[in-house]
């Protein structure tokens, strides 16, 4: 089963243990199907951006896929790189 982009964000905020390095591999997993849109501005931003530039491009994700906006307050309360 494909797990996208979104689902790693929840999973997350359900409480499953998050790893910046694992999430990164399931954005560039996700890069290479194909599917969906923008997935390389997060891997961008995870590779030469900081914490904001991840959190940035994360809402930009949600808004871009209509996901609900409620989950950018999430992604901005999160650290997602070290």
């Amino acid at each position: 089963m494909k797990t996208l982009i979104i689902d790693s964000i929840l999973d997350r905020k359900d409480g499953k243990h998050y790893s910046a390095h694992d999430f990164y591999n399931e954005v560039r997993k996700y890069e290479r199907l194909g599917v969906g849109t923008h997935g390389e501005d997060i891997s961008i931003a995870m590779d030469y951006g900081d914490n904001r530039d991840v959190q940035r491009v994360l809402c930009q994700y949600i808004q871009r896929n209509g996901y609900p906006a409620d989950i950018e307050d999430y992604i901005r309360s999160q650290i997602w790189v070290v």
